[in-house]
């Protein structure tokens, strides 16, 4: 097997890699399409620059270290006159050079508007949510004032037979923050943040995730003045998209597609708005396995829940019902569902642990005793066995 690495920086383009291995070290930056990789490996302690979207398909995938593809998707609208709104198909609203605040970028989320308050003017809007929750999308670019608005994240996409994103590693595919305002004429309005853009994990063996993936929308920026009148913040960048295929284990805890923060008031003018939340997708990758429920205890009174057989660090929602029966699930991840109870509602959303199990104990009411409960993975959809509330 080879090993092709560089004991100098480089900047590797893509191209078919003919099955060698491409071990990535400080210095390097990557960027474009890979076919036909071995290993493909970042190493810890190495952050690599991804100046545009990457795509890799390789017979192992493991990140230890960093691979940061923020900023490397559409641009932000330029700052000047007249500015421009951001470029891609959800870029944010340019303030045109006026001072009202500028809108962020949207992608997985809608990006934010700029602040509506101060006596500039209203803000200017954000982009719009796009695409589809399985699919990556380079986030588009945010708004500009006489300030440039923020660039959207790029794409980072990596497909093995076994994908592993270990303990120090982080993928980051988020947006750039916008300009700040400034004091002289036209400038006063912040730019906005630029969306987040995609991160996409496919393994057809397995997906181990204990890192970080982060595909976050840029921050709106602080406006300032204009002429006497105070401006308003620029509107955060709308979250990215995460979408992980394959079977999964790890932690999820670390995975963000939050929106950008707004921009800062500047004299009571008002804050730019926050974007809106991207999506995380965990696509046909977990096993379908139900987990087991046990109830003990005397109600009313303190009475133990006990899980086991669900996926690791899996959402658990809990639900209860009138008694057993076929009702489907009336909402959350696997609305739709079979659910064993009749009139099913919702009661608890909780956490399991790395072996997929969870123990806890509540002090219930009358009103509670009798009643059935079944738990639901909300990663696979599994629903447990009904138990009755002692």
């Amino acid at each position: 097997m080879w090993w092709v690495s560089a004991a100098l920086a480089t900047t590797y383009g893509g191209g078919d890699w003919g099955g060698a291995d491409l071990f990535l070290v400080q210095g390097d930056t990557a960027e474009g399409v890979f076919t036909n990789v071995g290993r493909f490996v970042v190493l810890p302690g190495v952050t690599v620059p991804v100046a545009s979207s990457l795509d890799v398909e390789a017979a192992s995938v493991e990140i230890h270290g960093t691979l940061d593809a923020t900023g490397g998707g559409y641009a932000a609208g330029e700052q000047g006159w007249p500015a421009h709104d951001g470029t891609g198909p959800a870029g944010g609203i340019g303030a045109e050079g006026r001072p009202p605040h500028a809108g962020g970028g949207g992608n997985g989320g809608a990006g934010g508007a700029g602040a509506a308050g101060g006596n500039c003017g209203a803000g200017y809007a954000g982009g719009p949510e796009v695409g589809d929750p399985w699919i990556a999308l380079e986030g588009s670019g945010g708004g500009a004032n006489y300030r440039r608005g923020g660039d959207g994240g790029a794409v980072l996409r990596l497909v093995g037979d076994d994908v592993l994103v270990g303990l120090t590693g982080v993928l980051r595919a988020d947006g750039q923050a916008g300009g700040i305002g400034g004091f002289s004429a036209y400038d006063g309005g912040g730019g906005g943040g630029g969306a987040g853009g995609g991160i996409e994990l496919v393994g057809t063996t397995s997906v181990h995730v204990v890192g970080t993936l982060s595909a976050v929308g840029g921050e709106g920026a602080q406006g300032y003045s204009y002429y006497g009148c105070a401006a308003g913040g620029g509107g955060g960048g709308g979250g990215g998209r995460i979408v992980v295929s394959g079977p999964f284990t790890g932690d999820t805890s670390r995975w963000s597609a939050a929106g950008g923060v707004g921009g800062p008031t500047y004299h009571g003018a008002g804050l730019g708005q926050t974007g809106g939340a991207g999506t995380i997708w965990l696509e046909d990758g977990l096993a379908a396995t139900d987990p087991v429920v046990s109830l003990s205890g005397t109600c009313p009174g303190e009475v133990a829940l006990d899980v086991t057989g669900a996926s690791s660090f899996a959402r658990l929602e809990v639900w209860r019902g009138g008694g057993a029966g076929g009702a489907a699930l009336p909402s959350g991840a696997c609305s739709g569902t079979a659910s064993g109870l009749s009139a099913p509602v919702l009661v608890a959303t909780l956490q399991a642990d790395a072996n997929g199990e969870l123990s806890v104990s509540r002090t219930l009411a009358a009103q509670a005793c009798g009643l059935s409960v079944v738990v639901v993975d909300a990663w696979t959809c599994g629903v447990s066995n009904v138990e009755v509330v002692p």
